[in-house]
């Protein structure tokens, strides 16, 4: 019966540690918002990105006022990051059957060709365990 005892102590010990982990995995991120312009013009269309080594690329789209927001995702990791922005995808389904002739993709001339890689944009910013109230203004 003693050992019994000491197996059930030693599943309760493990069921313990398995329920009550380290608290919340993974890395703390901290709320990142901002707006994204083109002289001083809010961008309406595409994404904005951050990317660092160490985290890779995280994005999200731009409202019709320019405006992104991180939150929702949880925000972003502490860390430097470059800031790059693509505009929307130029790929659209071709149309079916009897439907309207294919058009030329939108050209986005207010996302300036260097500002659409991490390589060549001019954008970098720090996230430091601070709220962020970002704004990117892209010159031609």
């Amino acid at each position: 019966m003693p050992f019994r005892g000491r197996s059930f102590a030693l599943t309760s010990l493990v069921m313990i540690l398995v329920t009550c982990g380290c608290g919340p995995s993974g890395p703390r991120k901290y709320p990142v918002s901002g707006v994204v312009k083109f002289k001083g013009d809010p961008v309406g269309e595409g994404t904005v990105s951050f990317f660092s080594p160490k985290v890779g690329s995280v994005g999200v789209e731009l409202d019709i006022d320019g405006a992104f927001n991180f939150e929702s995702s949880g925000g972003l990791e502490e860390g430097e990051y470059k800031v790059y922005i693509d505009p929307p995808s130029p790929f659209t389904s071709p149309p079916g059957p009897g439907g309207p002739p294919m058009t030329k993709p939108k050209e986005y001339l207010n996302i300036p060709q260097k500002y659409r890689q991490a390589a060549t944009t001019e954008f970098s910013v720090v996230i430091d365990g601070e709220k962020k109230d970002l704004e990117f203004d892209m010159k031609p």
